[in-house]
């Protein structure tokens, strides 16, 4: 077996595993999808995450 797909396949199943619980979830909810891995919403797109996270709590906490 390959060593790169054998993380994509975790990935993939992580990801799915993921969307399985958003749509069990009830509302408020909302979605954002970052690319890379288990780590990068808090490294390299800490940015895009962190905007996300606000633009969320301030539609609903208004």
């Amino acid at each position: 077996m390959q060593r790169g797909h054998h993380f994509g396949e975790q990935r993939r199943d992580a990801t799915e595993l993921a969307l399985k619980a958003y749509q069990r979830a009830l509302e408020p909810k909302r979605l954002a999808m970052i690319e890379g891995g288990h780590f990068d919403p808090c490294r390299a797109e800490l940015e895009t995450a962190s905007r996300a996270a606000i633009d969320w709590f301030k539609a609903l906490l208004r």
